[in-house]
């Protein structure tokens, strides 16, 4: 990945690596592989910091990763021309977004802002394929998790709407 925006950090000292895998390992999708695995994905992950109101991605735009925040908050929001039409969600310290695009290179379905200052990790799907490539037990390992996510995700999706329903139906 190259853009001066990232901050590549595999060339950081001990202590830096050692708050990456503090970070990474409570990430849903990174759970279960051991530290030296860890350490693998810390040196694939790239750091930077968002101001409010910056855009992380605009829905439409094609997905390259997912991104994992450290600090700050992210609306992930449906905006028309510059305007919020609906908000969807915020999210906060340890929460991620854009995990989808691990799998596959579609449109965004949303726009992420950021709500507060923002530092956060990006862990993008070149990358995913070539630790696949190289190292295949734990890229099936972290797309386990990512499909258990994703389907946790969908889970909780169908019991709103069915909730949404019944509210409808009753009036």
């Amino acid at each position: 990945m190259d853009n001066p925006f990232w901050k590549y950090l595999s060339s950081n000292k001990n202590s830096d690596e050692k708050e990456l895998i503090t970070i990474i390992k409570q990430v849903p999708i990174f759970e279960n592989l051991p530290n030296k695995t860890l350490k693998d994905v810390a040196k694939i992950v790239y750091r930077r910091q968002y101001e409010e109101g910056e855009i992380i991605f605009h829905k439409g735009d094609p997905g390259l990763g997912m991104y994992i925040i450290i600090s700050g908050k992210v609306d992930i929001v449906e905006d028309k021309e510059g305007e919020i039409i609906r908000k969807y969600a915020t999210l906060e310290a340890n929460d991620f977004l854009g995990e989808m695009a691990l799998l596959d290179e579609k449109e965004r379905s949303a726009t992420a802002i950021v709500k507060e200052e923002c530092d956060a990790l990006g862990f993008f799907r070149p990358d995913l394929m070539e630790l696949l490539r190289k190292k295949p037990k734990t890229g099936n390992i972290i797309l386990y998790n990512l499909a258990r996510v994703i389907g946790e995700r969908l889970r909780q999706t169908n019991a709103e709407l069915i909730q949404l329903e019944k509210k409808i139906e009753n009036g």
